[in-house]
């Protein structure tokens, strides 16, 4: 809900209401005098048809026909429109509400005016994808596909990283069937278990579904063609598609007894460990399976003051307030009403036939050995290089299905610095090292020397590639005279060749990097040519017993043969080491300390 004063959602709830509007197209001011027949009205929606949908982006759509305004023919369509909502109180004071931010997609001349039809800023995610191989954290990805797109980000790090996966590291799954960044970004947000939506000033953002009620609406402010199911659209099971396998993988919580979601081929949730995978679909499932959702439809005074994804209740009459209800379509119009629908699937119906059939429909790219294949990579972070520093700026792992041979470019824009603790260098040297499944190429090491300010780092490689080979092709530069800043979405790669594939194949190699800075000690320092090592060994489990044999014991009048007994020291598998540790101790010390110790 957008946040209005205490004062307005108390006139909200008033019988009688005094509404205006005004606005601009692009700078243009106009006002309810302007509108044929209060003819503006916004769409706007986060759902198909009778389900919830994660990952939901769609464009809202303003509809008006304007007269007499200041706007010359053929130049309305471009043109932006920020309307706004007007709310009088009985004191003469107003509030306003901002509608949103519409670009103006068509316009129509007719006697009665000009009608357009104007979209808001989800409609600028519609521009094709440049890249469908990358990896990032998720605040990383979507502040790129923003600027991709000419768009604003209105969610800070934080609120990313406490959605549902908002910490994990994403990879994108380079076969798949994205299109646009709207395409991307629908993904990732599924991945994140949100909606994608619009704010008031335009921003795009990400928004979970909840269960924390912003507003009751009562009976008598709803009007009688209000309507409520008998059942809540609650989720139980997750299903989603491993593209390597071309398996479906289900996961569903106890009691299982309710809806199965779709997550489909989804290419944010294909790379990463099995355990990975399963921990990034159960963190959906269990945001999910923490909603129930009473479909409804209402009709009430119009006020756009709601959201989509708000949660409401609707008491008395035939509302039942101890239910949620969530808004997932709206329709509003100024002088008319305002009619807000939640949708949602009867468990009871629909829970045969999803968990019978769990497969997703949908068609898996073939490969094809003979056609040519492009993957592209660009980075999601800003990258500094300090002064005599290597980092590593691509990063590709791919495979191949024949014996080929694959051409690597990419374009570097960065910005170089000479100025090193005071002292100006004059040139800046860049130094660029190729790998290929973590070996260096010997024979190509590019340099470019560069003067303070901007730059293009062109590369180009040829990589001869075995039969069926698993590949990861990896490039760093190294700065000397000075620093490199290559800005988020600075490095544009793409690799193509005849037979190639992606894979999520774990690789067998952890990649570790390790920066520390300059250490000051009093009067001196420690240099930053340091070095470290890496120690890694295999602990073989052992499950260990330690068997003791006791002789004859005298006890006075009676004897007790010899007899052996079995020590188990723990249940949990344990290390050769530490058994051999245990295996020193007498019987009486492990009585005494790990028994009743």
């Amino acid at each position: 809900m957008y946040s209005v004063s205490n004062k307005y959602k108390l006139d909200m709830k008033e019988p009688v209401a005094r509404l205006s509007l005004r606005g601009l197209i692009s700078g243009v001011a106009f006002n309810e005098d302007n509108l044929v027949g209060g003819s503006l009205s916004i769409t706007n929606q986060c759902v198909d048809n009778d389900e919830i949908l994660l990952g939901a982006a769609y464009i809202g759509e303003l509809q008006a026909t304007f007269q007499n305004v200041n706007i010359n023919r053929y130049e309305w369509v471009g043109k932006v429109i920020t309307p706004y909502h007007i709310r009088v109180f009985p004191d003469n004071t107003r509030e306003e509400v901002p509608l949103g931010v519409f670009t103006i997609a068509e316009a129509v001349w007719s006697a009665d005016g000009v009608s357009v039809v104007a979209y808001d800023n989800m409609s600028k995610l519609d521009k094709t994808a440049t890249f469908n191989a990358t990896s990032g954290t998720a605040y990383g990805i979507l502040s790129n596909i923003c600027t991709m797109c000419g768009l604003t980000l209105g969610m800070t790090e934080e609120e990313v990283e406490a959605l549902p996966n908002g910490t994990e590291t994403l990879g994108l799954w380079a076969e798949n069937d994205i299109e646009t960044f709207r395409d991307m970004i629908s993904w990732l947000a599924q991945t994140l278990a949100s909606i994608v939506l619009v704010d008031r000033v335009g921003r795009i953002y990400l928004k979970p579904y909840g269960m924390t009620s912003i507003d009751d609406i009562g009976a008598e402010n709803r009007f009688l063609d209000a309507m409520f199911s008998d059942y809540e659209s609650r989720y139980s099971g997750l299903s989603v598609v491993d593209i390597a396998t071309k398996q479906t993988k289900y996961y569903g919580t106890e009691p299982d007894i309710y809806l199965t979601y779709n997550l489909g081929s989804n290419p944010f949730m294909q790379y990463g460990l099995p355990v990975t995978k399963d921990r990034m679909a159960r963190a959906i499932l269990n945001s999910l399976s923490a909603t129930a959702y009473v479909p409804f439809s209402v009709t009430m005074l119009g006020d756009p003051a709601y959201d989509l994804g708000d949660v409401i209740t609707l008491s008395g009459g035939l509302g039942d307030n101890t239910k949620h209800f969530v808004i997932q379509r709206y329709s509003y119009n100024l002088h008319n009403n305002y009619t807000a629908e939640g949708v949602g699937k009867n468990p009871d119906v629909a829970n045969a036939k999803s968990k019978t059939d769990k497969q997703i429909q949908g068609l898996l790219n073939n490969q094809n050995q003979n056609v040519i294949q492009y993957y592209f990579y660009t980075n999601s972070d800003d990258i500094v290089i300090k002064d005599t520093r290597t980092k590593t700026i691509i990063d590709l792992r791919f495979a191949s299905l024949k014996a080929t041979v694959v051409m690597f470019q990419a374009e570097v824009m960065l910005e170089a610095d000479s100025t090193v603790s005071g002292i100006n260098y004059n040139d800046i040297v860049g130094t660029v090292t190729y790998y290929i499944n973590y070996s260096e190429v010997q024979e190509r090491h590019p340099v470019e020397t560069w003067v303070d300010g901007d730059h293009i780092l062109h590369l180009l490689y040829h990589i001869r590639i075995g039969d069926a080979e698993l590949t990861k092709f990896t490039v760093t530069l190294t700065a000397n005279g000075g620093d490199i800043h290559i800005p988020v979405n600075g490095v544009e790669a793409a690799i193509s060749g005849q037979g190639l594939a992606a894979t999520d194949e774990w690789s067998g190699f952890i990649d570790f990097e390790e920066v520390i800075e300059e250490v000051t000690l009093g009067d001196f320092s420690v240099d930053d040519n340091m070095t470290d090592v890496v120690n890694a060994w295999l602990d073989t489990p052992y499950n260990p017993a330690n068997t003791e044999t006791l002789d004859e014991i005298d006890l006075g009048g009676m004897e007790l043969e010899g007899f052996s007994d079995m020590l188990l020291i723990d249940k949990d598998m344990m290390s050769q080491k530490t058994h051999q540790e245990l295996s020193d101790y007498t019987h009486a010390q492990i009585n005494n300390l790990f028994i009743y110790g």
